[in-house]
């Protein structure tokens, strides 16, 4: 079995272009799925945060569908 590569928040935020804050929120929200290691180091799987951003992804165009058939 091939380990997954454990992203921090600031190298999730540099490669969602996105900032750290707003990864914590992602994280808070049950979005973006986290492992701990301890009470306060955590780590981003990179492939589930791939298949979090996919979903995300499909549920906005999903979205965006709905608005322009109405």
């Amino acid at each position: 079995m091939i380990e997954p590569n454990l992203l921090t928040i600031k190298q999730v935020a540099k490669r969602c272009n996105i900032g750290e804050k707003v990864v914590r929120e992602l994280i808070k929200n049950g979005v973006i799925p986290t492992i701990h290691f301890g009470y306060r180091t955590l780590r981003i799987p990179s492939d589930r945060l791939d298949m979090a951003l996919a979903k995300i992804t499909t549920e906005t165009q999903s979205r965006k569908d709905r608005k322009t058939n109405v």
